[in-house]
């Protein structure tokens, strides 16, 4: 005999944007970096070098606006993969 909840869906899993669980998961942010084919393009979503954060910090900058961001700012999913893969992570 199933009991139902008073709250609907309470069985159901949230969604990922729901529950906080976006990117946490390894092919979600593969797939975030590298474009899904559908609703996020290459170059959607990209992350900051922290050695380039640290240089920042180092001269006191402050963080500009993405758009003004330069090049080297950012780690693309090539350079993470290779990072990965000599930490022993997941290869790819």
């Amino acid at each position: 005999s199933d009991v139902e909840s008073n709250e609907p869906n309470s069985r159901r899993p949230a969604p990922a944007s729901e529950d906080g669980g976006r990117y946490r998961e390894h092919d979600s942010v593969w797939a975030a970096l590298e474009g899904d084919g559908d609703k996020v393009i290459r170059g959607d979503v990209r992350l900051l070098s922290l050695s380039w954060l640290m240089g920042l910090a180092d001269q006191n900058g402050v963080l500009p606006r993405r758009q003004e961001l330069p090049e080297e700012a950012f780690l693309d999913a090539a350079r993470l993969k290779r990072i990965e893969a000599g930490a022993g992570g997941r290869p790819h």
